[in-house]
């Protein structure tokens, strides 16, 4: 059985960078990108990745709007 999260829930939990990179990937999304480098979100590799580890909402959250 796998967890169900509605996606605004999802959004709902996120705050600070976490919540500042989900609005810019959806930004770039929404303009009709496909590829995002990680580098062109703005954000430092090191503080991005341990975000991302932190925060696995955020990966589910980017997944479900595909």
């Amino acid at each position: 059985m796998e967890d169900w999260y509605p996606v605004y829930a999802l959004k709902e939990r996120l705050k600070g960078v976490a919540l500042e990179i989900v609005e810019k990937v959806m930004e770039r999304i929404e303009k009709g990108e496909t590829e995002i480098e990680k580098n062109a979100l703005g954000f430092n590799s090191n503080s991005l990745k341990s975000t991302l580890r932190r925060h696995p909402e955020i990966g589910l959250f980017l997944n479900l709007r595909e």
